[in-house]
Order: structure tokens, then C-alpha cells, then sequence
């Protein structure tokens, strides 16, 4: 039996999709000792719960950090990394260390034991573009990241470093040429897992229990194309919309856009669409979302940009070329109706 320690800040919260496709690759890890390592909160900005369902067999472990700088997590990963050094020396028992995003640097040069590093999205490979088209918000950002540059210059040097001595899997194929033209690396894919079995089974159980379908966006930041989205509900009138957002508590109607909390599952995204639309502004590594709803034979659409045409097969009639136009998400839509 193999002991596995599986860790990232949110790990143990059902935060989003890196969290879900993680899970469920350690799910294949039957006969294997398997302990979830992450911090004991998630970021104040994002209502969300912890995963439900495990195998009861795992073991669930929180830490405290002792700076929490959301705002700020390269200079929040350098406060923090003295106390997480001293702590990750004691999972040193572990015959193996599952790991991504922000911390996986500081865990991977702790622990000398055979790791797997997922890059999962730009975060990752350090692609801090700015989306913002305002011009005060678009000068607040590049400060912003300006403030950030010399503790992201120390951080990419310890990425490196941890690239180095980790077997990396990128989630697209997308994210795999950026880390060989970004860091040199070569890097296995892993597209997140589905069972299509499965996941069909339970939408032609639902998918007729909403009375009324709409166009569902998925989402509630720049990056991930809300103020498109928002473009598109305003108009395309006679359509409704489901929008769904961590920042919702209960559902909310405005005209002829639906507000929806957060989902626990895709399929709860699903059920409710008859066209899903992705307008992403950020190089997404991949959408767990467009690719199910693909496989689905849902209508979908989505920007491209990054790793989302993968989730599409490719298809020129699901991938909006001119993603920052509203007039071609528009026109898309009709078409695929």
C-alpha cells in the first residue's frame, strides 16, 4: 500500500474545478493510504464546502496559516513559507506527494519523495495578463502587479527548482506547449477525468426536471468572461439566462438573467441549459463544464482561448474566434440553436 500525501491550499474545499479533477484521480487510488492536505479555510471571497463523499478511508488534515494576503499571495506564499517548511518535514512517512498551484513549490523542496505536479491553469505557468478593458481599472492592475514583481521573481526561481524534481502533468494540451516555451519543461497530459457513463446516466435521469432551460454562463470574474456574458443576456432579451456565482446566495432573478448559487456538481449546471456559453477573457487550461455538456450533445460555445476549443474537440462550429465581440457570441448562438 502506498502512502500518498495529496496537497494545495483549497484541497479540502470543493472550490472549483482543480480540486474536483484532483479527487477524483486519487478516486483510482483504491488500495492506497490517501491523506488531503490544505489550508483550514479558503479564501474569504468564494462560499464553498468541503468535498462530499470521500472514501472513507482518507484522512482529511487543515493548516492555519499564519498570513492570510489574498491580494497579495506571492509575498502571502514568503511569510508563510518558513512555517510551512517546519510542518511539511513531518509528512516525510509519505511514499508520494500529489501537488499544484500557489504552495506546491515550498512542499515539493521540503519533501524528498517522488511528486507529481499538476499545472492546471496561467496562474500556474505565471501568465498575469491584465483583462481589464476600464482604463482606471486596467492602471490599478498594472500597479498591482508591479508591487508584486520582485517576490514573483524569487517564486519562479523556486518554481523551477520544483519543476525539476516532480514528474509535471499538464490538464490540456495547451498548458504543455507553455511550459516547454516557458520553462523548458516536458510535461505528460491529462485531460480531467469524466465518466461519460456515469455523468449521462444521472443527466437523462434530471434533465427534464427544469420546466424552463436557458443559456447557462458559469462564473463570476473578468477572466472568466462574466462582463461578456452580461453583453449577451442584454442582447439577446428574449432568451433567459442562469448565471452561476460563488458570490450568490440564493437565486435571484433581474430581468431575464437568474442568479444561482454555486453548484456542488456539473450536472447541476447542466440540468438547466439548453446552450452553455463559456466566454473566457484568461488562457483557460480547460473546462470541465464545456467539455461535459460536448459530450452531452448540449449546444455550447467557448472563446478561443487556451485549452477550452480542446473541450470541444476542436470543432470551429463550438469555438468563438472573436471572443471579445458580442455581436459574433450572438450570432453563434443563434447558429447553434
Amino acid at each position: 500500500m502506498t502512502k500518498i500525501l495529496a496537497f494545495s491550499k483549497h484541497l479540502v474545499f470543493n472550490t472549483g474545478g482543480a480540486e474536483k479533477s484532483i479527487v477524483q484521480t486519487l478516486r483510482s487510488h483504491k488500495n492506497d493510504d490517501i491523506t488531503l492536505l490544505g489550508f483550514d479555510s479558503p479564501s474569504s471571497l468564494y462560499r464553498v464546502k468541503p468535498h462530499k463523499n470521500v472514501p472513507t478511508n482518507w484522512t482529511i488534515k487543515s493548516i492555519t496559516p499564519p498570513f492570510r494576503l489574498n491580494r497579495f499571495p506571492y509575498y502571502e506564499y514568503f511569510l508563510n513559507k518558513r512555517k510551512l517548511k517546519d510542518l511539511f518535514r513531518s509528512y516525510n512517512g509519505y511514499d508520494k506527494l500529489v501537488t499544484y498551484s500557489l504552495y506546491a513549490p515550498v512542499v515539493i523542496n521540503t519533501l524528498d519523495i517522488a511528486t507529481t505536479l499538476y499545472i492546471r491553469s496561467e496562474n500556474d505557468l505565471l501568465i498575469r495578463d491584465n483583462y481589464y478593458t476600464d482604463p482606471v481599472k486596467h492602471f490599478a492592475k498594472k500597479l498591482y502587479s508591479m508591487s508584486e514583481n520582485p517576490a514573483l521573481s524569487l517564486y519562479r526561481r523556486e518554481l523551477e527548482v520544483a519543476m525539476r524534481h516532480s514528474t509535471v502533468i499538464a490538464n490540456s494540451n495547451f498548458i504543455a506547449k507553455q511550459l516547454h516555451k516557458r520553462f523548458g519543461i516536458q510535461a505528460d497530459i491529462c485531460y480531467p477525468p469524466i465518466n461519460i457513463k456515469k455523468l449521462k446516466a444521472e443527466y437523462d435521469n434530471i434533465k427534464d426536471t427544469i420546466e424552463q432551460k436557458g443559456i447557462v454562463f458559469v462564473g463570476d470574474s473578468i477572466v472568466k468572461g462574466l462582463p461578456k456574458a452580461l453583453q449577451i443576456a442584454k442582447v439577446l432579451k428574449k432568451n433567459k439566462f442562469y448565471f452561476f456565482s460563488r458570490y450568490i446566495v440564493s437565486r435571484q432573478v433581474e430581468d431575464n438573467i437568474t442568479w444561482m448559487p454555486w453548484a456542488e456538481r456539473e450536472i447541476d449546471y447542466l440540468k438547466y441549459a439548453s446552450h452553455i456559453i463559456v466566454p473566457s477573457f484568461w488562457q483557460e487550461a480547460y473546462g470541465r463544464v464545456s467539455r461535459e455538456a460536448y459530450l452531452l450533445g448540449i449546444p455550447v460555445l467557448v472563446s478561443n482561448r487556451g485549452g477550452l476549443p480542446e473541450t470541444v474537440d476542436n470543432d470551429p462550429s463550438h469555438i468563438v474566434s472573436n471572443y471579445l465581440s458580442t455581436e459574433a457570441w450572438v450570432d453563434a448562438i443563434k447558429r447553434i440553436s
